[in-house]
């Protein structure tokens, strides 16, 4: 029965995470994904910003974002309740070891990368879609039309790039907030003396801002390839090894970088915003369950 009202609280916490952070973020998606398949037209991030507002207008740095809030709400809700659930049992367990929580970040992973897959391929060709013309109305428009050109299986393409990815991703990106919110509460408690039984909201949202910062640059190599692989599936089918074997002739190891900057700011900003309203959400959920019960 605890686990099951966990989990419930798990769920609705990371659908809240979820739409918070996407909503947030976004823009620097968008920038990061023209820097990633443009590196030579954009001279950086602000100026890559400035030519999109200017030639194609604000709205447009949230263009496609119906399949990422889609997408990340449904991964969002799964991967917090997963990562719980993972966490819980091998608290049941073991004596939770740092390493630990890397592992149960990397189980979340293994099914991440089936799901987000196809709505990255959306997002992708969307972000992409105003530099020559613009050819879709809208995330549902994109995925009916690459469907019906192509097939319901050329929504997984970078699949083989996106799964080990996500996995990647996943363990430092749980594992990382794990120990940064126990270390910034040790912290606390020792020079501070808040006294409090859980850290501060200002260490979650440190914590958060710190392991997405660090969980992206991690395997934002691997992000590149990928948004690669799905932004020419169309022009013509490349697989991983010829788009790492150009990017390393053409731009050595910064060719695998490109764009990093947007993506660790942008990861900052929503994973400290995505864990505080995960933790915002789930202690005001125990709250409320309390006091049910204690009236």
């Amino acid at each position: 029965m605890a686990a099951t009202k966990r989990g419930s609280k798990d769920v609705l916490s990371g659908a809240f995470a979820g739409v918070v952070g996407t909503l947030l973020g976004h823009p620097l998606d968008t920038i990061k994904v023209r820097l990633q398949t443009r590196p030579t037209y954009y001279q950086g991030m602000m100026d890559c910003a400035s030519k999109i507002i200017k030639k194609e207008g604000a709205p447009s740095l949230w263009r496609g974002i119906t399949a990422p809030i889609i997408s990340l709400t449904i991964l969002n809700m799964l991967s917090f309740t997963a990562f719980g659930q993972v966490k819980a049992y091998l608290q049941a367990r073991y004596e939770m070891k740092p390493y630990l929580y890397f592992l149960a970040g990397s189980c979340v992973g293994l099914y991440c990368g089936i799901i987000s897959t196809p709505f990255e391929m959306v997002k992708v060709q969307l972000q992409l879609d105003n530099i020559q013309e613009k050819k879709y109305k809208g995330s549902f428009h994109c995925a009916k039309g690459i469907i019906k050109e192509k097939g319901i299986l050329s929504l997984y393409r970078g699949y083989t790039i996106n799964a080990p990815r996500e996995v990647l991703f996943c363990g430092l990106y749980f594992g990382l907030y794990e120990n940064f919110k126990s270390l910034f509460f040790t912290f606390e408690t020792k020079f501070f003396r808040f006294g409090g039984e859980s850290p501060s909201a200002l260490a979650v949202l440190f914590a958060g801002g710190f392991s997405g910062m660090l969980a992206w640059a991690g395997s934002f190599p691997l992000d590149v390839v990928k948004s690669n692989i799905q932004g020419t599936a169309f022009i013509k089918k490349v697989r991983a090894k010829d788009v790492v074997i150009e990017r390393w002739l053409k731009y050595g190891v910064a060719g695998f970088f490109k764009g990093i900057k947007p993506s660790v700011l942008r990861a900052f900003f929503t994973s400290g915003t995505r864990f505080s309203a995960f933790e915002f959400a789930y202690q005001t959920l125990t709250r409320l369950e309390e006091y049910r019960l204690a009236v």
